[in-house]
């Protein structure tokens, strides 16, 4: 999603995964969403899990080989 991998763009997140090996598939297969974290989420991080949920859940995902573009 845009130029940059999710694991740079929330860093922080990415930080305090319980599963760093956890993909977008694996997390969005369950609701609620298959992720969890060794903290608790506050505040600003808060915020930017909500923005992080607001924009994976636009996603689409299908069937095939990723590609650069």
């Amino acid at each position: 999603m845009g130029d940059k991998p999710l694991k740079v763009k929330y860093t922080f997140l990415y930080n305090i995964m319980r599963d760093r090996h956890a993909t977008i598939s694996k997390v969005m297969a369950t609701s609620p969403l298959n992720i969890s974290f060794r903290r608790a989420l506050v505040d600003n991080k808060l915020l930017e899990y909500l923005n992080l949920v607001a924009n994976i859940s636009n996603v689409e995902l299908v069937d095939g080989s990723d590609y650069f573009r």
